[in-house]
């Protein structure tokens, strides 16, 4: 399994890169009036119009920093057999993809800080492997659907 390193403000995180169709740089996005809470703003991205989520925001009640790493990941999850919901995730920290020789048993499995890096001596922090799903959670998967 190929793991993408993020951060919120707060947390350090992984991501499955089988989710990620794309990282894009940090670019305007546009805040549309009465969208749905969840929805920072908008990107067009290629010519299409792809809503943006702040995953500090969602997560740590703390909108992601603008810095040098922080970047858009054009995120897909299915929601039906054919049909899949396309939107950006904004997210601090993204420095490096890990290769995970073994699934994990679930989602919120804990992932060492060795797998970030062994050099360091502060090995006592995790690193929560993020599912978008449960994260998002099904309500908020209908307004990106019903949003796009």
């Amino acid at each position: 399994m190929l793991l993408l390193r993020l951060q919120t403000p707060k947390n350090r995180y992984m991501l499955d890169a089988s989710v990620i169709a794309e990282i894009i740089p940090l670019v305007h996005y546009t805040v549309v009036p009465n969208s749905p809470e969840i929805i920072t703003g908008v990107i067009n991205f290629r010519g299409r119009p792809v809503p943006v989520v702040d995953l500090g925001q969602l997560i740590d009640k703390m909108p992601c920093r603008q810095r040098v790493n922080t970047r858009i990941i054009l995120a897909k999850i299915a929601i039906a057999e054919e049909k899949q919901v396309f939107f950006g995730i904004i997210a601090e920290g993204i420095s490096s993809t890990f290769h995970l020789n073994r699934a994990p048993k679930e989602s919120s499995e804990m992932l060492v800080h060795e797998l970030l890096d062994p050099d360091k001596s502060d090995q006592q922090q995790f690193v929560q492997l993020l599912d978008l799903e449960k994260v998002l959670g099904p309500e908020r998967i209908t307004r990106l659907v019903d949003y796009c």
